[in-house]
């Protein structure tokens, strides 16, 4: 412990802590000496062996760097703001990967690595890879294929130490890939929910009215976000060229020919011909009008508008009385 610095002792009493105490402790502290703290707290191996956040640290800190919620984010929320603390824990980042640029990838899954190191060339991912423990090494190789395992081990035998330089782009280079990989993951995991989600929706519609509205009370009870969400997906946009024409006219009511024109912006033509179709000739003219006049559409202002076509029709379908063709 005496040749420890200050900041690293610090650390490793505040991770045997919670974070409610935790936060605490770091009250009085400035912003500096928090920043030590907080790229210390990342590098610290398990204290406490009974401590399961202990064990965990690498991952939980690394976890907070990228927007989740996790030990250190909590105790910095007991002490400041959101925007200071995002200050801070980004100017810890940068003294660990002055540090240590690999630090962030020796937490990552093999499974991961392997999946942005596979186009990289066998020099990199030698560099990489001898950065890890020989076990976690041995897992990403298993995932190359036979050629590129053999050009791999042979840099690794024959390569000098690269430049800390050198490391720091390779290692910037693979944090950005594995965001990347990352927010990919969560977008298709957001379409494969959104799409279960609308087939539950879809037979709740074919259902008689009594019996949709008990199974969407029981839904909503059972979680609020899922509950709205299906009764949402009951009515979506590409829907509309099903909806009756009586029902569309009622739903247009509610529009301004503003708000139709932005509606209509890079829509289906069997979308485009239902709502024209259900306009009034002077309806239409003014909105052929506002067509002509009107600027480059933002995306969000079409959303916007389409969502207060699609709140008429679910309105509708609230009240039973949106029917179908």
């Amino acid at each position: 412990m005496a040749s420890m610095t200050p900041a690293r002792k610090a650390a490793m009493l505040l991770i045997t802590l919670d974070p409610k105490t935790s936060a605490e402790l770091l009250a009085e502290i400035g912003p500096d000496v928090l920043t030590q703290i907080a790229a210390e707290f990342a590098t610290l191996g398990p204290v406490d062996p009974k401590s399961r956040a202990a064990s965990e640290t690498v991952h939980e800190f690394m976890s907070v760097l990228s927007g989740g919620d996790a030990m250190l984010g909590r105790m910095l929320g007991g002490v400041m703001d959101a925007k200071r603390s995002s200050e801070l824990l980004n100017r810890a980042y940068d003294i660990i990967t002055a540090r240590d640029p690999f630090m962030m990838l020796r937490s990552t899954e093999p499974e991961q690595l392997a999946a942005v190191l596979v186009d990289e060339s066998p020099q990199v991912i030698s560099m990489v890879l001898s950065e890890l423990q020989p076990v976690k090494a041995g897992r990403i190789l298993v995932y190359l294929s036979d050629d590129a395992r053999k050009d791999i081990i042979s840099c690794m035998a024959g390569a000098e130490d690269a430049n800390l330089d050198t490391k720091k782009k390779v290692a910037a280079t693979m944090r950005e890939k594995l965001k990347r990989q990352s927010e990919r993951v969560v977008s298709v995991g957001r379409d494969y929910r959104k799409e279960q989600l609308r087939k539950v929706a879809l037979l709740l519609q074919g259902l008689r009215k009594n019996i949709c509205d008990a199974i969407l009370t029981s839904l909503i009870q059972k979680s609020a976000e899922v509950g709205k969400a299906v009764r949402n997906l009951m009515v979506v946009w590409e829907d509309i060229p099903r909806v009756s024409d009586r029902s569309m006219q009622e739903a247009l009511h509610v529009m301004d020919s503003r708000q139709i024109a932005l509606a209509l912006v890079e829509a289906d033509d069997a979308v485009g011909r239902k709502i024209k179709g259900n306009l009034s000739q002077r309806a239409l003219a003014m909105l052929e009008e506002e067509i002509a006049i009107m600027p480059t559409a933002k995306p969000e202002e079409v959303e916007e508008a389409r969502e207060v076509c699609l709140g008429a029709l679910r309105e509708l379908n609230e009240n039973n009385m949106l029917t179908w063709t």
